[in-house]
């Protein structure tokens, strides 16, 4: 009888990074012989599509909401809460037909809360066991906390992509502050890219790597594209659009809106400074390629917020305001060398 499993694996499509640190749990499955069937929706899909042209791809349900702008994009959230229902009962609808379709031994969800089945193992891969609530509600964190835990209760096992030590991690409070149940793994850092230790020749002063839901996105975009161009350096962005194929040459930008995993890793190594978002992933992938960067949390996104602040008290990278982009100057990338030198960067993997 063989071994070999087939593995559903469904990342979120929320930004690109839950389909991005799903790359190495694929690749990880094919090395060993197993066969791999992806599910998503929209840019997740397309991305992960293009990565693997040989495999089997499925479209899920299109959770399709827009995170709000300023002081109330919380509450623009929380009456959103029906909407995403409605999506988990249509991904699980979605899953039991492909599960009367495929032979499937192993499902893999990445923040897709509907997708476990009663007869089919189903893994949760998450880093926030915990969820940050805004002021002044930080006191129902322990609530939301246990009724998470409910919810997860439906999944086999959870995956948490950090290490355990309660001080060396970069998940911080999001999942070590409270105790996950005994069915939780700690599986290290996921990241799309391989360490490379050769050296590479510097091209770009910096590396603008966009990513995340809209608006914010695209206002961010819109604000570093002003500010590099009245700066002195040469100068990458990288739009975070898979779907779109116009690069665009500025007087000291060049934008290209998508790069696979290969050619991302090439702009990152010849780039001396990162600017990013404060996503999980993200940070993943900075420790994985050790780079200095300065990241900046999406607005009212709790998340971010936190773990920009983690990161940064921690002397490893520099945190910025989306709305202090215009202040950014020479003196931040002077600290950002500064605490290379350190080897707070270059040597992150020993912090965490």
């Amino acid at each position: 009888m063989s071994s070999k499993k087939t593995i559903l694996v469904c990342p979120l499509n929320w930004g690109l990074g839950h389909a991005t640190r799903m790359i190495s749990i694929i690749d990880n499955a094919i090395s060993q012989g197993d066969l791999v069937i992806i599910a998503s929706d929209g840019d997740a899909l397309f991305l992960l599509q293009n990565h693997y042209k040989n495999l089997q791809t499925i479209e899920l349900p299109n959770l399709n909401i827009q995170y709000g702008i300023g002081a109330f994009a919380p509450i623009k959230f929380l009456f959103s809460i029906p909407k995403i229902l409605k999506w988990i009962k249509k991904d699980r609808a979605k899953l039991n037909e492909i599960i009367k379709q495929e032979q499937i031994d192993l499902i893999i969800s990445d923040n897709r809360w509907g997708l476990w089945h009663k007869s089919v193992k189903s893994v949760f891969v998450t880093h926030q066991v915990m969820v940050k609530i805004p002021q002044p509600f930080s006191f129902l964190e322990k609530i939301v906390f246990l009724l998470q835990q409910r919810f997860l209760n439906h999944f086999d096992e959870i995956w948490i992509p950090d290490y355990k030590d309660q001080t060396m991690n970069l998940s911080g409070d999001l999942s070590h502050k409270y105790s996950p149940k005994k069915k939780t793994k700690y599986i290290g850092i996921l990241s799309q890219f391989h360490h490379n230790n050769q050296q590479n020749k510097i091209l770009y002063d910096i590396a603008v790597i966009l990513s995340g839901p809209e608006p914010h996105r695209s206002i961010l975009e819109k604000e570093l594209i002003k500010k590099i161009e009245g700066m002195q350096i040469k100068a990458i962005i990288v739009g975070g659009r898979p779907s779109q194929t116009t690069n665009i040459n500025y007087k000291n930008i060049t934008y290209i809106p998508f790069a696979d995993t290969l050619m991302l890793q090439e702009i990152y190594e010849q780039s001396k400074y990162i600017i990013c978002r404060s996503g999980y992933t993200s940070l993943m992938d900075l420790v994985t390629l050790e780079k200095p960067a300065i990241i900046i949390p999406t607005p009212s996104q709790t998340e971010q917020e936190y773990l920009a602040k983690y990161a940064s008290d921690k002397g490893c990278f520099i945190s910025m305001n989306q709305c202090d982009i215009e202040k950014i100057n020479n003196s931040d990338f002077e600290r950002l060398q500064h605490l290379y030198n350190l080897s707070s960067i270059n040597k992150i993997t020993a912090i965490i």
